[in-house]
């Protein structure tokens, strides 16, 4: 990897910086206890059922809460332990999203082998590109609710190794359906659009992480490390490398 032809590089967050499953658990067990102090379920019990359920439909969210308070035959309206009301499903599970999934505050998250040494290395790394020299700019990019991932961010001791942190919710777009949050981030560092190809997207995900950096003419990198590293990638969703992982990415040749 040849540092003085790139100006910036853009990482994906969650599955490429640090294993989402680390946040998850903790999330899975404040909703297990959640559900045990409302309704009584035992909190053990939900918390195997949620891990299962998720490790067989991968991150889907709401489906997944859906399909485990289901599983449990509650009948609704209900009246809680507590006295909350929920006069459906969908309301409990709201619920649950916001106060457990989301209301998790994980106290430590620990990154992938080789992230800190990395970032260090880009950040002190100088670029000379058609005779313009500068020090090279690493951003993080993420999408999912803003305060979640920041709070992954604080907990993984990262908050300090970026130019500049985007949670794409703050501005109303996201990695899988739109260019802004990429094109954002190039203007931050005051990249014009000719220079994209000096630009390159770091992620895990085929289906958020690549097709509009590919769009754009940035370089993209794929990571195998989390839940989506079997998932297949082609055309536009393609990376233009793909390494095992974060410390790897010295051996490409730019």
């Amino acid at each position: 990897m040849k540092g003085e032809n790139i100006l910036a590089w853009f990482f994906d967050l969650d599955n490429c910086l640090i294993d989402q499953g680390q946040y998850n658990k903790g999330a899975f067990r404040l909703i297990s206890d959640i559900l045990n102090k409302e309704l009584g379920i035992d909190a053990n019990l939900t918390f195997k059922r949620i891990e299962e359920t998720y490790k067989k439909n991968s991150m889907e969210g709401k489906k997944n809460l859906n399909e485990v308070v289901d599983y449990f035959g509650i009948k609704f309206p209900i009246i809680t332990e507590t006295g909350k009301q929920f006069k459906s499903l969908k309301k409990l599970v709201n619920y649950l999203v916001t106060e457990g999934f989301h209301g998790y505050i994980p106290e430590h998250l620990e990154p992938y082998e080789g992230v800190f040494d990395v970032l260090k290395t880009l950040k002190n790394t100088k670029y000379d590109i058609q005779g313009e020299k500068g020090r090279v700019k690493v951003a993080c990019i993420t999408d999912g609710n803003a305060l979640t991932q920041q709070r992954k961010v604080i907990a993984a001791e990262l908050e300090n190794m970026f130019d500049l942190i985007q949670y794409t919710e703050q501005m109303g777009n996201s990695k899988r359906k739109s260019a802004a949050p990429f094109i954002f981030a190039a203007d931050c560092f005051g990249i014009p659009k000719m220079h994209y190809p000096y630009i390159v997207a770091v992620g895990d995900n085929p289906l958020t992480d690549f097709k509009y950096p590919n769009k754009l003419g940035m370089k993209t990198v794929r990571v195998l490390t989390g839940e989506h590293s079997e998932k297949g990638a082609d055309g536009v969703y393609a990376p233009d490398y793909t390494i095992n992982g974060l410390s790897d990415i010295s051996e490409i040749k730019f």
